[in-house]
């Protein structure tokens, strides 16, 4: 059955291609820091380094599943975890005080912080609990210090 071999061979070949695109090619890398700015405007005669000072996220996602993150001038951290090629940020503390000891309307705004890939160097965070629900992107950041140390 000459014809069946080059048959089965090309469908060898096109699940081996898919495969290696998909099925068992690499997860993302979330760790690191990430930097970004919401590039908020501010009121007439704002200083504009306050302005863009303001605006700064910083966020470092590390190994076991924990964040950090400054926005706005206030520190927040969590857990995270990952799903369908995203992250979600659960913060547990704003300003070192747990979420659940800062009211009800506190607990009621904490939603899930979804990240979303762009490239290998950039993610997408939308916080739909936050003040400002436009994504942001935010940039992988080049570190020789191992993250979690």
């Amino acid at each position: 059955m000459p014809g069946i071999r080059p048959s089965i061979s090309g469908s060898l070949a096109m699940l081996s291609a898919l495969c290696t695109l998909g099925c068992f090619g690499p997860t993302y890398n979330w760790n690191g820091q990430w930097l970004g700015n919401r590039h908020l405007k501010g009121q007439p005669g704002a200083r504009p380094d306050i302005v863009w000072t303001a605006g700064m996220v910083d966020l470092i996602l590390r190994p076991g599943g924990t964040f950090e993150m400054f926005e706005l001038g206030a520190p927040k951290s969590g857990t995270y975890r990952t799903s369908d090629g995203k992250a979600y940020l659960h913060t547990l503390t704003f300003f070192d005080k747990p979420i659940s000891e800062q009211g009800q309307m506190a607990v009621e705004l904490n939603k899930e912080i979804v990240l979303t890939p762009i490239d290998k160097n950039t993610i997408e965070l939308f916080d739909p609990g936050g003040f400002d629900k436009t994504p942001i992107r935010l940039a992988r950041q080049a570190s020789d210090k191992p993250i979690g140390t």
